[in-house]
């Protein structure tokens, strides 16, 4: 289980940072910049000045997700510096530092999931096929977060051992 997450979480994080580097996302249309057939934007005198605009937009999301995701996986390397809702005896120690760096695990999955998602639907909405990210967007993310925090909770005083 511990490697399929690890790859699924890696892959997305890939695909959200590369997606940016992607042709279809960076038009010149993008941004609703239009180019001069020199190959300056109308709005500025400089011509990477718009492509730099692009860019930096489509960089954004991406460049903190591939961030959190490295940040989050170093911070499951030391589950004893955790703030854990049982005590940490000898006998449950295995059990409650597994269950912590599961947690973090999935929870750096669902962020990369919810960042790519954003990343596309950035795209749609300026290329003009869509309209925002969606009424289910926030619901099902904070439904899925917070049920996976839930159920840790659920398995974590569950499996607390006392003397």
């Amino acid at each position: 289980m511990r490697k399929k997450t690890f790859f699924i979480s890696l892959s997305l994080g890939f695909v959200l940072f590369f997606s940016a580097l992607c042709p279809q996302f960076c038009p010149s249309d993008l941004l609703g910049l239009d180019f001069m057939q020199d190959g300056k934007c109308s709005m500025s005198p400089h011509p990477f000045a718009c492509i730099g605009a692009i860019l930096s937009t489509l960089f954004i999301l991406p460049g903190s997700g591939v961030i959190m995701y490295i940040i989050m996986t170093v911070v499951s390397l030391f589950p004893h510096i955790f703030n854990f809702p049982v005590k940490i005896t000898p006998e449950n120690a295995e059990v409650q530092y597994r269950l912590a760096v599961r947690l973090i695990r999935i929870i750096k999955t669902v962020i990369l999931i919810m960042f790519a998602y954003i990343s596309f639907m950035t795209v749609k909405t300026a290329r003009g096929s869509a309209e925002g990210l969606g009424k289910v967007f926030l619901p099902v993310f904070l439904a899925a977060t917070f049920g996976i925090i839930i159920y840790y909770f659920i398995q974590s005083l569950g499996n607390r051992r006392r003397l």
